[in-house]
């Protein structure tokens, strides 16, 4: 039983308790008893609409929910995390890559002839973009070209709370804007989000070489 069904039995009981109390006589006990379950059905409704906007913010919080944002897909749940602005997604039951669009966070998984750009500070990137989104559920929101020459689905990605992830790398400090037509729905804010971190000299913007020169 929920916590609003027992305090629902705890008022109908109050209800009954007083109504019997008020009595003054056998013949208005009817009356009496007819206004207490009057309103103990009142009190019934609103609790079954408080337990359904309660059952709602479950789903909601969990992601499990068919009241997709409009101009949004989803929610799909992120089955790994690959680095800072790469992962992988589930959507109808295919693995799905899917790359932020318009941020660049430093490498920590390049091979070959770039995996001496493989950084602490990426690995920090890729960590906190693991911690915010593995294993949840996220919406993803496509710009004019859906996806890039690596087969890769390109997004903007947004969480349950309906902050965009590709706003809070920049925010902190974590990426840098990478602007690739004709996906620049978003740049002007972007821009506005890195110059504010750069100034301030928030995460990455600090003291990391590469983002010096």
């Amino acid at each position: 039983m929920k916590q609003f069904s027992k305090i629902l039995a705890i008022i109908i009981s109050i209800i009954m308790v007083v109504s019997l109390t008020a009595c003054g006589s056998v013949s208005n006990f009817g009356e009496f008893m007819d206004n207490a379950q009057n309103i103990a059905n009142d009190i019934k409704d609103n609790v079954d609409k408080f337990e359904q906007m309660e059952d709602d913010l479950d789903n909601w919080l969990n992601g499990d929910t068919t009241n997709t944002p409009e101009g949004m897909s989803g929610p799909y749940k992120v089955t790994k995390v690959i680095d800072g602005d790469t992962f992988m997604v589930d959507i109808n039951g295919i693995e799905t890559k899917v790359r932020l669009i318009g941020v660049d966070t430093p490498e920590s998984v390049a091979t070959g002839d770039n995996a001496y750009k493989n950084c602490e500070e990426g690995k920090t990137a890729s960590n906190f973009t693991k911690d915010t989104i593995e294993g949840r559920k996220v919406y993803l929101e496509y710009d004019v070209d859906p996806d890039d020459d690596y087969g890769r689905t390109l997004a903007y990605v947004y969480l349950q709370d309906g902050r965009m992830l590709n706003e809070i790398l920049l925010e902190y400090g974590y990426a840098r804007l990478m602007t690739i037509q004709p996906n620049v729905k978003y740049v002007d804010n972007f821009t506005k989000i890195q110059t504010n971190a750069r100034e301030n000299q928030t995460g990455f913007w600090e003291n990391f070489d590469q983002w010096q020169e």
